[in-house]
């Protein structure tokens, strides 16, 4: 594919997006609702647009009767004992620092209801100083696979074939959520995703952990994701997006990844 025939796909995805915030600007209270978009391998992938919504990251499973939170959806790996994978940061705390899992080569933080997503160089640009920052800013952060940096792919060897989800950040700054609607393997979906104008791209738990939910925009109505959902109840963390509170008017500051970005 031409660089000219990237640029075209990458436009018209942008313009899916903006027609989430613009075409229903009354109903984006009420929830949030999936676009369509048909990527060069076929596949055809739904999309939330973040938009003017807050995203968190919890440790309690979100209840479908907080009439605030818009879309639901595992975020971390969860590990054979249940329990979060690698080091993490939530509500001003610091769990398994010293569990940092050296094969997961991403992370995020999230703050104020915004996030950053990064290269972690296998665990060890997550040192006690970074964590300790974003604990003082009462900040999250989880690790996960980074499959798009700097649109640039990155290379798996698994060839095995699950309905994927991962966080996006756009080329333009915007965020987003995808997940394909069949499974296919993480070369095709990364494939497909820097073809659509991704900058970056965090991957999100999914197979038998795939569970999640969003608040229909038209009806108000909750909607169960995922195809797989048979092991729902061994997942141990979540990425969320709310309504915004007064608190996430202030936007946040990246300085505890400035050394990263550095040393990226």
């Amino acid at each position: 594919m031409t660089a000219m025939k990237r640029h075209i796909i990458a436009l018209m995805l942008l313009a899916v997006i903006g027609a989430v915030s613009h075409q229903h600007p009354c109903r984006a209270a009420n929830g949030i609702s999936p676009e369509w978009v048909k990527a060069k391998s076929g596949e055809l992938y739904s999309l939330f647009a973040k938009n003017d919504f807050a995203m968190d990251f919890a440790l309690q499973r979100p209840s479908q009767k907080r009439l605030n939170v818009v879309l639901s959806i595992p975020a971390a790996f969860t590990t054979h004992d249940n329990r979060v994978d690698g080091v993490y940061v939530h509500s001003g705390k610091i769990y398994r620092q010293d569990s940092i899992n050296k094969d997961l080569g991403g992370a995020i933080v999230i703050k104020n209801g915004e996030c950053k997503m990064f290269a972690t160089a296998s665990g060890s640009l997550l040192t006690p100083s970074l964590l300790q920052s974003v604990q003082q800013s009462n900040g999250s952060l989880f690790q996960q696979f980074l499959i798009v940096a700097n649109s640039r792919p990155a290379s798996f060897k698994d060839k095995s074939k699950f309905q994927r989800r991962a966080i996006l950040e756009f080329c333009d700054g915007r965020f987003g959520i995808v997940e394909s609607t069949t499974p296919i393997t993480f070369s095709t979906f990364i494939a497909d995703l820097v073809c659509l104008g991704v900058r970056n791209a965090l991957y999100l738990d999914m197979g038998a952990w795939d569970e999640g939910w969003y608040r229909n925009s038209g009806t108000g109505k909750v909607k169960v994701i995922g195809n797989d959902r048979s092991l729902t109840y061994r997942q141990s963390n979540w990425i969320i997006f709310r309504m915004k509170t007064g608190a996430d008017k202030t936007p946040p500051n990246w300085n505890e990844l400035a050394e990263v970005r550095l040393k990226r």
